[in-house]
């Protein structure tokens, strides 16, 4: 298993310089805070890439070293419309691409992997994070039992591991919000 890993690595890295042979690269892990209008928060986040690319034009690539693309784009319509908010790249129309590294990553089409902005609306993506913000002020935790095998923190949820002694210890639902 140790092999296959470092195996997967090595391809995933050669994809990616595969990748930036046609990328002038502007930014790597930009650092950027954008108030979305409708949003009385700023969002904070760290683009991958910034910069060109020959074939895509001003592009936004996230690295996705997972075999299958992430099921909406709302990633990559925050990193778009944060550049269009900041004053060094708000001139500049960003499309976004899902930089998939794995050999084995589905679908395998450029047409999947680019991801069109130009109908980017950021008052609504806005309107978006304000209101996943009133939810948290509000204490309303959306809970989904998908990735529960998975969870570090399974052994201090009272759902999932019941009233044990560290559960009860860790798990404040009842007074830090019960999710919905």
């Amino acid at each position: 298993m140790r092999q296959k890993a470092v195996d997967m690595g090595k391809a995933c890295v050669e994809n990616a310089f595969k990748f930036l042979e046609k990328m002038d690269v502007w930014e790597v892990e930009y650092e950027i805070n954008a108030t979305f209008p409708g949003c009385e928060i700023p969002v904070k986040m760290f683009i991958d890439i910034v910069g060109e690319h020959e074939d895509h034009g001003p592009l936004v690539p996230d690295w996705k070293s997972s075999a299958a693309k992430p099921k909406n784009d709302v990633q990559l319509e925050t990193y778009c419309g944060a550049l269009s908010l900041d004053e060094k790249y708000k001139d500049i129309k960003f499309n976004g691409y899902w930089a998939m590294l794995r050999p084995d990553a589905k679908p395998k089409t450029d047409k999947a992997r680019f991801v069109d902005m130009s109908n980017l609306d950021i008052e609504a993506l806005g309107l978006r994070y304000q209101k996943a913000y009133e939810a948290m002020q509000a204490k309303q935790y959306q809970a989904t039992s998908k990735f529960c095998d998975f969870c570090t923190q399974k052994p201090n949820c009272l759902a999932q591991s019941g009233p044990t002694k560290r559960a009860t210890y860790y798990d404040k639902s009842e007074t830090d919000g019960i999710p919905s």
